[in-house]
């Protein structure tokens, strides 16, 4: 959950992290929804300690989340599937919820962090921060930059945004004070029935 609060990475792209994912204070998505969604992702200083702990001893092709049971081959089960049924199961827990009348599921999910952590990138950019600009923010989410307003100026003709841009976006990305997210392993990965 930090990982997604404070990246903005999708929960399959988190689930797949492997050690060797991981150099220069960032991690390499290599495996992604879309080609834009392959990407640098800094990582956020409230993170490096967590990352470097569970990077630690590792070779290069094991999973960062060595504890998640990885599906059979062939399978549609996705490997990030525990990861969400932990979520929801700690969600429920808080008693958190928000579900229109009728509907089958809240509107509070997983990828509920990855929207924070767009809003919280704005915010802060609105507010003053430095050092980057929306379509820094779009790169970092791994989303195309083409589309956008200024889309061929900015994406096309000035090029890929610095590593530093994306490191003040993620960087500007605060939590409040005193949150703690956590679930334990055993929590998060249960195998899949």
């Amino acid at each position: 959950m930090m990982i997604a609060a404070l990246s903005g990475m999708r929960v399959d792209e988190i689930a797949r992290i492997k050690a060797g994912d991981i150099a220069n204070g960032c991690i390499e998505v290599k495996e992604a929804k879309t080609r834009a969604g392959e990407r640098l992702v800094p990582i956020h200083p409230a993170l490096k300690e967590v990352i470097a702990r569970r990077k630690a001893g590792k070779e290069d092709d094991a999973y960062l989340f060595d504890e998640i049971p990885t599906p059979r081959p062939g399978s549609a089960i996705e490997r990030s599937q525990p990861i969400v049924k932990a979520f929801i199961s700690y969600r429920r827990a808080l008693k958190v919820d928000d579900r229109p009348p009728g509907a089958r599921q809240s509107r509070i999910d997983f990828h509920s962090f990855r929207r924070t952590f767009a809003t919280k990138a704005r915010d802060a950019l609105l507010k003053g921060a430095a050092g980057y600009s929306p379509w820094t923010l779009a790169e970092v989410l791994g989303h195309g930059r083409e589309v956008m307003e200024l889309g061929m100026t900015m994406a096309r003709y000035a090029g890929d945004e610095t590593l530093d841009a994306k490191r003040a976006c993620v960087g500007a990305v605060l939590l409040p004070s005193g949150l703690l997210i956590s679930a334990t392993s055993e929590e998060c990965c249960a195998p899949v029935q």
